[in-house]
Order: C-alpha cells, then sequence, then structure tokens
C-alpha cells in the first residue's frame, strides 16, 4: 500500500490551502466588484420603481390604434371573447392529467432554465406514475383556487458573471410552482399565438404592401363559389345590440321568438357574459400578481436579510409567462408599425411613440443583429477584440467567445460558409426545373377552372348576385392569375371547380 512522505503530505497540504486561498480570494473580488454592484444597482432602480406610463393616455392610444376601423374594432371585440372563453376553460376542473404532465415536466427539463438540482429531481420524477399523479391533483387544485394563488416567500435573485459580464438570474424556488407556471405560461402561449395569428389574417385588419385584387379580377374565385345570396346571414340574435334591436323595435328577422322567450335569452346571455368577465377579471389579478414578483436577492445572506420587495418593472425571465407577456406588447408594437408607417423614418417616429405611451425602454446599442460581410475572419475577430477591449476593459479574449451562440454568453459570430455545409446535399441541382414544372401545374389548374366556368348553367350564373353581367362572361386571363398568386388559394379554388 502506498504511504504519503511527510514532506510530500506538507506539500499536499500547502496546495490545498494556497486553492483554498485562491477561491476566497476570487470570492472576494467578485463581490467587490465595482460592474457587479453597478449591475444590481441598474437592476433595482428599473425594477423597483413604477414606471411613468400615463394610464389614461395610454388607454386613449390604444382606442386610436384599435378603433381605425370597423373591421378592426369587430376583430379586435371577437377577440376579446375569445380570450374570456379561453381563461374559464383553463379555470374549469380536471385540467391536468398525468400525460398532459408529463409533456409538461419534459418541456421544463427541456428548457435549460432549471438548475443541476431541480433538473435532476423532474429527470427522476418523469418515471414515477404514483407521485406524477399526485402532483396533477394538487395542481388541478391550484388551477381551480389560482384567485388564491401567490408567490409564497418570493424569489431569490442572483449574480452570475457570463464572460465577464455580471447578469442577474432568478431561481426557479419550488419545484410544483415551477411545474405550475410552466402549465400556464405553455397554454396561455398556445392560445395566444393562435388568437393572433387569426387576428392577423382578419378581413380589413393588417395593411399589406402587395397590389390589391380588383373586383372585376376576383370573378374567377366567385364563379366557383356558386350561389352567393344574403340569406345564409339571416340567424339567431348574437348579441345585446341585436336583442335590444328586436325587443324596441321588433325586427322582422327575430319574428319567430316571442318577447318572453327573447327576454329569457337576454338574461342568459347577460348572466354569461357577467362569468366571463368575473373570470376573465380573475386572471387579470393573477398576471398582475405574477409580475409584482417579491424579490429577495442572494448575496445579502442571513448575515444581512434584506426584506422581499415587489417588483415594479418588467417580469420574471425564468417563466414562459414572460414570453407571453413580450411577445403580446411586441404585437401591439408591431400593429401600430403596420397601420401608421409607410417608411423608416415614420417607422422609428411610431417606435418612439409607442415607447412613450407604454414605458418601454429599447436599448439604442442592440436593436438588431450586425452582418459583417468580405471581411477576412482573422482581421473580424481582431476588431471585435478590441471593440471589446475599449468598451469592457477585458482582455485576452480566446476566439471561441466569439462564436459561441448567445444564449451561452458569446457573439454569435458565424462565417457565411459554415451555415450551407449542412444542407449542401439537399440543395436542388437544377431549381429552373422546378419552376418550369410548378408553372405547368398552374397552368392545367387554370385550364380545370376556366373549364368549370365555361361549362356553368345559365341558371347557375343568375345566382351569382355579386357579379356584372361582364363578369358572369369573362373569365380571368393566365396573366392576370400570375399577378395575384398569393391571393388565389388554388386548392380551394381547384376543390370548388371540380365539384362545380
Amino acid at each position: 500500500m502506498p504511504t504519503t512522505s511527510p514532506s510530500g503530505f506538507r506539500l499536499e497540504m500547502l496546495n490545498a490551502l494556497a486553492r483554498e486561498k485562491k477561491g476566497k480570494a476570487m470570492e472576494d473580488a467578485c463581490a467587490t466588484d465595482p460592474r457587479k454592484l453597478e449591475t444590481r444597482m441598474q437592476f433595482e432602480k428599473i425594477a423597483f420603481e413604477v414606471a411613468a406610463v400615463d394610464a389614461s393616455k395610454l388607454d386613449e392610444y390604444l382606442q386610436s390604434l384599435f378603433g381605425r376601423s370597423n373591421d378592426i374594432a369587430t376583430t379586435l371585440s371577437m377577440v376579446c371573447g375569445n380570450v374570456a372563453r379561453f381563461a374559464a376553460e383553463l379555470s374549469s376542473l380536471d385540467q391536468l392529467d398525468m400525460a398532459t404532465l408529463s409533456r409538461v415536466i419534459q418541456g421544463l427539463v427541456g428548457s435549460g432554465r432549471l438548475d443541476d438540482k431541480s433538473y435532476q429531481a423532474l429527470k427522476d420524477l418523469g418515471g414515477n406514475s404514483v407521485i406524477t399523479g399526485e402532483i396533477a391533483d394538487v395542481l388541478n387544485m391550484r388551477l381551480s383556487a389560482i384567485d388564491s394563488w401567490s408567490w409564497g416567500s418570493g424569489l431569490a435573485v442572483d449574480q452570475k458573471r457570463i464572460t465577464g459580464i455580471w447578469n442577474m438570474s432568478m431561481r426557479q424556488g419550488c419545484l410544483l410552482q415551477a411545474i405550475f407556471l410552466q402549465y400556464i405560461g405553455v397554454r396561455w402561449s398556445r392560445f395566444l399565438k393562435d388568437i393572433l395569428k387569426n387576428f392577423r389574417r382578419s378581413y380589413g385588419v393588417w395593411k399589406s404592401n402587395k397590389m390589391a385584387i380588383s373586383n372585376n379580377q376576383r370573378k374567377p374565385r366567385r364563379s366557383v363559389d356558386g350561389p352567393q345570396t344574403d340569406a345564409a346571414n339571416a340567424d339567431v340574435p348574437v348579441g345585446l345590440a341585436d336583442f335590444k334591436q328586436t325587443l324596441h323595435a321588433g325586427s322582422s328577422r327575430h319574428k319567430q321568438y316571442g318577447q318572453l322567450e327573447l327576454k329569457q335569452r337576454l338574461l342568459h346571455l347577460v348572466s354569461v357574459d357577467m362569468v366571463l368577465n368575473k373570470i376573465l377579471q380573475t386572471w387579470i389579478s393573477f398576471f398582475a400578481m405574477f409580475l409584482e414578483a417579491p424579490l429577495t436577492f442572494v448575496d445579502d445572506g442571513s448575515n444581512n436579510p434584506q426584506p422581499a420587495r415587489k417588483r415594479r418593472q418588467g417580469s420574471p425571465a425564468t417563466y414562459v409567462l414572460n414570453d407571453v407577456f413580450s411577445e403580446a406588447v411586441l404585437f401591439y408594437l408591431d400593429f401600430a408599425v403596420n397601420q401608421e408607417t409607410k417608411g423608416v423614418v415614420k417607422a422609428w417616429e411610431t417606435v418612439a411613440r409607442f415607447a412613450d405611451k407604454t414605458g418601454t425602454v429599447f436599448d439604442s446599442e442592440w436593436p438588431g443583429s450586425v452582418r459583417v460581410s468580405k471581411v477576412p475572419k482573422a482581421s473580424l475577430a481582431k476588431y471585435l477584440k478590441k471593440t471589446i477591449l475599449s468598451r469592457f476593459s477585458i482582455s485576452e479574449i480566446p476566439d471561441a467567445y466569439l462564436f459561441f451562440p448567445v444564449q451561452l454568453g458569446g457573439l454569435d459570430l458565424r462565417s457565411p460558409f459554415v451555415s450551407t455545409m449542412p444542407v449542401r446535399d439537399s440543395i436542388m441541382s437544377n431549381p429552373e426545373a422546378f419552376l418550369w414544372s410548378f408553372l405547368q401545374t398552374e397552368t392545367e389548374l387554370y385550364s380545370v377552372c376556366k373549364m368549370s366556368f365555361d361549362k356553368a348553367t345559365c341558371t347557375r350564373r343568375t345566382r351569382w348576385t355579386r357579379m356584372s353581367a361582364s363578369e358572369k362572361e369573362n373569365f380571368m386571363s393566365l396573366d392576370e392569375l400570375g399577378k395575384y398568386r398569393d391571393d388565389i388559394q388554388f386548392d380551394t379554388f381547384l376543390e370548388k371547380a371540380t365539384r362545380a
């Protein structure tokens, strides 16, 4: 059995003490690093001070933005109704089963937002059906009592140094809380994505730079639609305005309903509206509670404990709900730019107005990415290192840092040749042949649709009430079709044509 000589033992002890002393020195240096202290001061100034937002002016701004036309206002009203119904659905009982919970846990494990201990605990939990079932029951109870949810003791804020820059990091804390918020965040994220896409696609809402297709050029689409009358719009009353008109004006559209039945339906509609609004207000209160998370700092420690302070700006970045709120706010900006601009100068004016009304701050140093071309890699790396040294006083930066992705603290510098290498085998050797094939298929589809138009009987053509006599006899030319490919959905067009 090997033994250690006294001199060897003393050497090991000295090395251990030296390492401990070096580690302590590094901790002390980090604790007194002026850049770390400055980062915390900047965070506290932003997080704990109420944003200078005039609520009345913000409301006026949004009213003017979404009140530009009846189409926008009507679509927004439908969106609000869908939001209320989704909120009610999410508050219903037994939302989470074991299969759904397993997917939520998998998503949280793969999100990269957990520390090592929580990550391992969730990985071990995934295969235990008994514990997973118990957790699902607990979270379902929390969902049904969403109006009483709270952060508990709050969130711990830690400072981490990544490539010489101090960043504020939120610790997840309780795993049950993390799973609960992950589920809510994913559900609202998916819903928000769908509802905003539908809003954007709605008629008369989103401005387009494409050339609008005229009524005369829409005739081939309308001709294969068959009879187009307003009879389908004659339906039962769908809103309070319809009921009011029916009760007081005796609308002929609703003669089949008696006065008593109409009043009962009205009361039912009002009661449903009240319930939906109550549930929606509950979720709004939950979101406010989430945003106003009480924060404590890990560096304060037990020797200098500080009371938790309620956050007044921003959102906890380690949760999916942070992405939901960010996308929602930026959607307003996206819509404002779409509605108010036709050029770069006007766009920046719109962004500045949006920032003023909402209290949003845009970092002028990070408005987008930078693309550098036709510069030797060595010269570019040298330039970037020189710039970092002048701005942040950081030297001896390895080249690997420049090419690391942003998520890992790098600059995501890329060679224009690297990105094409993985897909080189899938690049078409003859793209011209693909284009010719597309044009040939388009011509064949056009022929089928025109044949359907030509075969339409006189009786059928008389039912095309929205078309002029000329439109009923003349079909769009193939050249005209090429101008409006984006507007004409050929799959639907062909399906209707072959049924005619």
